[in-house]
């Protein structure tokens, strides 16, 4: 019988041996396979190299309304050490030509942590991740920023920051608008957010909410040409009646903004 166990033991040391030696030189196709089911095929690596661990490919955006659209290319690295606490900890770069990103990601059953977050991308981009932009058309860049911002079903915590450069829309003639930058601070439930105008010839100032399990969004603000007022009275009169000096009231609300 001793004999018995102690070859089960054997038997037993050799498959964990084989199995870390399987996970240890896993392939980056592994990778590309888990991220594609996890996103039900719109987040796409074709052409991964490299391993599991430490990779590149391609990074493409599959909507089943348009064309697949390739974002650049993508490279990653995750710690192995991370997963003994039962989290994937990667830090993720994409490098394309329009579109610059880079952050550490932490990842649990339930909770996902943007850490040191940068990007920079066309406006116009937005319309691949929120099909409803395509109405207005934006442009310019947009640039992100955030040191930690950490996202549950029922929550978010953190804040970041928003650059919208240049800023243009398909419904108006004025181009640019302005730059302008927007504050999200996540505090649990809900989030604040706050915009305010650096410079340009159209001024917007004001500040929301945005309800994070039910995705309602309300925002409260002033809009009112600093110049260009003729040229711009067409997108100012969609927002409503002129309050004195070009100044019109601009309220948002969305039931569900995602």
């Amino acid at each position: 019988m001793r004999r018995v166990w102690r070859y089960f033991g054997l038997g037993a040391l050799f498959c964990l041996l084989f199995l870390i030696f399987l996970v240890a030189t896993a392939p980056a196709t592994w990778l590309a396979w888990g991220v594609a089911l996890g996103s039900r095929g719109v987040v796409n690596i074709n052409t991964p190299t490299g391993s599991l661990w430490s990779g590149q490919g391609m990074l493409v955006i599959h909507r089943a309304s348009d064309v697949p659209r390739a974002l650049g290319g993508v490279t990653w690295k995750i710690d192995p050490l991370v997963l003994v606490l039962g989290r994937l900890r990667l830090n993720l770069a994409i490098d394309g030509s329009d579109i610059q990103a880079k952050s550490l990601i932490d990842l649990s059953y339930d909770t996902l942590t943007l850490r040191d977050l940068r990007a920079e991308f066309p406006a116009k981009a937005v319309t691949t991740f929120y099909a409803p932009a395509a109405l207005f058309a934006p442009e310019g860049l947009l640039q992100i920023s955030a040191d930690s911002v950490r996202m549950q079903k029922r929550g978010m915590h953190g804040s970041a920051q928003v650059n919208w450069r240049s800023a243009g829309l398909s419904l108006s003639s004025v181009k640019p608008l302005g730059n302008y930058r927007l504050y999200f601070n996540g505090h649990g439930e809900s989030a604040d957010v706050e915009v305010n105008t650096e410079s340009g010839s159209l001024t917007i100032a004001g500040k929301g909410n945005l309800v994070a399990a039910t995705g309602q969004f309300m925002f409260n603000g002033t809009a009112r040409p600093s110049a260009y007022a003729a040229e711009l009275e067409p997108l100012l009169g969609m927002m409503g009646p002129d309050r004195g000096g070009g100044q019109r009231q601009l309220n948002i609300r969305l039931d569900r903004l995602y």
